[in-house]
C-alpha cells in the first residue's frame, strides 16, 4: 500500500497513512509496530514499510520485534509474540 504514518514510526502521515488510520479505527485494531524502521533501501537508508495490525484486545498482550537478520531480502524480519 504504501503508505506512512506516524503510528507505525514514519516521519509524517500521508493520504494514504490517514485512511489505514481511519480503517484502524473503525475496526477497533491498532498497529503494534515500535517505531522501528522495516525495510533497507540500496544507499543504506531505511523505511517504515511493513506494519503489524492486531484487534485492540490482543495489542496490550503483544510484543512485536525487528529482527537483524534479513536473509538476503531488502526487509528486515519482523516477530509478533503474544
Amino acid at each position: 500500500m504504501n503508505a506512512k504514518s506516524k503510528l507505525w514510526g514514519s516521519p509524517y502521515t500521508d493520504e494514504r497513512g490517514l485512511m489505514i488510520e481511519d480503517l484502524l479505527d473503525m475496526n477497533n485494531s491498532s498497529v503494534i509496530n515500535t517505531g522501528q524502521p522495516t525495510y533497507q533501501h540500496y544507499d543504506g537508508s531505511r523505511s517504515h514499510l511493513d506494519v503489524s495490525i492486531v484487534s485492540n484486545c490482543l495489542a496490550a498482550k503483544s510484543n512485536w520485534y525487528v529482527l537483524n537478520n534479513t536473509l538476503g531480502s531488502d526487509h528486515r524480519l519482523t516477530a509478533q509474540l503474544l
